[in-house]
């Protein structure tokens, strides 16, 4: 299980292998890092939109923000895995978005 944190940038559309803490994402976290299980977790006090590359303020699954923040888990996959850089988000500058995930 590994998790890290991506942060929205200034756009507000990243794909989480893009950004960790604002910055590129490390060696140790490939972008073709494929995975059974992924949770989002949004913990930020906005709504989050998950989806592929075309992710959008209007296009998207909604997480809304709460306390505890909402989450998507996709998983276990059992025959297909999916890669971390097929998911996308779209959300407001700055929030920072909980990723977990097990290859």
């Amino acid at each position: 299980m590994v998790i890290f944190q991506v942060t929205i940038p200034a756009g507000g559309k990243v794909n989480i292998t893009d950004r960790v803490h604002g910055s590129a994402i490390p060696a140790n976290i490939p972008t073709a890092t494929y995975v059974q299980q992924l949770v989002i977790q949004n913990n930020a006090g906005h709504t989050l939109r998950i989806g592929d590359s075309t992710v959008s303020s209007t296009k998207g699954i909604v997480i809304s923000p709460g306390s505890p923040g909402g989450s998507l888990n996709e998983g276990g996959f059992m025959n297909y895995g999916s890669y971390l850089s097929d998911w996308w988000l779209f959300g407001t500058s700055a929030d920072v978005i909980d990723i977990l995930y097990i290859a």
